[in-house]
């Protein structure tokens, strides 16, 4: 579904520079299912390209990207480098969006994770977010 709506909202030329954010363990599955199936390239942020960008922001670089939530999340600077980037991106796509959730501490405070902060990163640097996941969730844990 993913799929469909990237090449729709390409055509209506409302999408071009688009970010997917997944697990690890699922970024090469969404990379060949993205080619197989509608002939989409994503290109994967991860430390080696980011330590080779040389002074450059490696978010800027490409039009298509997908990356880690979790490498986002815990790697040294990429948060920032996220954040401090000059283009917005025009649609992302946060896959198993349910792990951006924060949680109640002792008084009812708000524990904001790691993984919070970069879905409010991601708010702040996009037109267009899509949050998927299949399993259900109750707003705060």
């Amino acid at each position: 579904m993913a799929g469909l709506l990237i090449k729709e909202l390409k055509y209506r030329k409302v999408a071009e520079r688009i970010l997917i954010v997944a697990p690890p363990s699922l970024i090469g599955n969404w990379q060949d299912e993205l080619f197989e199936k509608f002939g989409e390239v994503f290109n994967a942020v991860n430390r080696e390209n980011i330590n080779s960008s040389y002074g450059t922001n490696v978010w800027e670089k490409e039009n298509q990207c997908i990356t880690s939530l979790d490498f986002v999340a815990r790697g040294e600077g990429v948060l920032d480098s996220l954040k401090n980037s000059d283009s917005n991106w025009d649609l992302i796509i946060v896959d198993e969006a349910h792990k951006l959730s924060a949680y109640r501490g002792s008084k009812d405070e708000i524990k904001r994770t790691g993984r919070y902060k970069v879905g409010e990163v991601l708010s702040e640097k996009s037109n267009h977010l899509l949050f998927l996941t299949a399993t259900p969730h109750s707003g705060v844990d």
